[in-house]
């Protein structure tokens, strides 16, 4: 064991201090260009669960080489949220998806008025006929710098009196705990902290103990998943998560910096280490890691988005999402929980959503490889 930690302790100074096109070494020896990812056989099912978005797919009319299946839709105005979500249920069982991760963003932001129009949202999804048959959870976002809790190292949760805010940002949540189908590990309730390294506060032992001894008194308990970027060491934040969270997740590694070729090129064996490493460092924390995982990337993909040229464009393709996905089968923990983001950003064309060239190709990807009977 020992020596196992000794070598991904010299692994992780290459993968978080990767080197440019020019830069690449392929001598034979090298410590990642030797490894194979081993195949890891699907005999029983993993937990999927998948982000999803509340998003306008509108002005994908432009190119109708790929738009979805169900056609253009924009989940935003309430009439027609029902009738696509129906239509979105169905992909999800194709995909043997157990939840989606839907967006709570803290009543600090704006007024609160955000915090009502998520709730509408969310009730207006979980009223259509068969959403009981996929299960729900949260996805927290308490802001950044200049949003919402304004939080920053000079700015702390206690600074901002936003303490109770927090928590009662959780309270509000409860009326989605209550549901027969909310999403549940070891009857906690599933909650996912966006950004969570930038939740700062004097003490995050104390602020996340204060949460749930709050939320237990209200008769709910809590599984917490914090989350924090992609490329990042799984203890940077260590202060932050340690005595916190019950499990971390990285963002998708699908963000691959033109700066860092070596990640694009050996995608998927750089990929397998750094969570392996990942894996093993938080089991000391007794924190669970769950691999979160993209088919594509494009931030050009939409108009809508900005190009950031720094950042290699993924496509989708068969064989490297099934790569992909039996990493994710490698370093998932003892709860077989598997991340997958998204369900439907057709922002920056992540999406697994079924479309007009791929079908249900990659919602049936998913099943296959993370459900035993497909």
């Amino acid at each position: 064991m020992k020596n196992i930690k000794y070598t991904f302790a010299l692994l992780i100074v290459t993968l978080f201090i990767s080197c440019t096109e020019d830069d690449l070494a392929t001598d034979n020896g090298d410590l990642y260009l030797d490894h194979q990812v081993p195949n890891i056989p699907v005999t029983s099912d993993y937990q999927v669960g998948a982000h999803y978005y509340k998003i306008n797919v509108l002005n994908r009319e432009a190119d109708p080489s790929i738009q979805p299946t169900i056609g253009l839709y924009n989940l935003n105005p309430p009439p027609d949220q029902q009738t696509i979500y129906a239509q979105h249920l169905e992909q999800a069982k194709t995909a043997g998806i157990d939840f989606f991760l839907y967006d709570f963003r803290t009543a600090a932001l704006n007024n609160g008025n955000t915090q009502i129009g998520d709730i509408r949202f969310l009730d207006s999804l979980q009223a259509t006929p068969g959403a009981d048959e996929i299960k729900m959870a949260l996805s927290y976002n308490f802001g950044g710098t200049t949003v919402g809790m304004e939080l920053s190292n000079n700015n702390r949760i206690e600074d901002t009196e936003h303490v109770q805010t927090f928590i009662d940002d959780f309270k509000a949540m409860i009326p989605f705990f209550d549901r027969t189908n909310y999403m549940k590990i070891n009857n906690k309730n599933v909650v996912y902290i966006t950004n969570g390294q930038n939740l700062h506060s004097d003490d995050n032992v104390k602020l996340y103990q204060d949460l749930r001894t709050e939320l237990l008194a209200e008769g709910h308990d809590l599984y917490i998943i914090g989350s924090q970027p992609q490329w990042t060491p799984p203890l940077r934040w260590d202060f932050r998560f340690v005595n916190c969270v019950d499990a971390l997740t990285h963002l998708s590694y699908i963000r691959v910096s033109r700066n860092t070729y070596d990640r694009f090129l050996y995608f998927h064996t750089i990929t397998d280490l750094a969570l392996q490493y990942h894996k093993e460092r938080l089991d000391d924390f007794e924190i669970e890691y769950i691999p979160t995982i993209s088919p594509s990337v494009d931030l050009s993909f939409n108009s809508n988005v900005n190009d950031d040229d720094n950042l290699y464009v993924i496509p989708k393709e068969i064989e490297f999402f099934k790569k992909t996905c039996n990493v994710a089968r490698n370093a998932s923990g003892a709860n077989k929980l598997i991340l997958i983001d998204s369900f439907n950003n057709w922002n920056i064309d992540t999406q697994i959503e079924s479309d007009n060239t791929n079908e249900d190709t990659y919602l049936k990807i998913v099943k296959e490889e993370f459900k035993v009977n497909q």
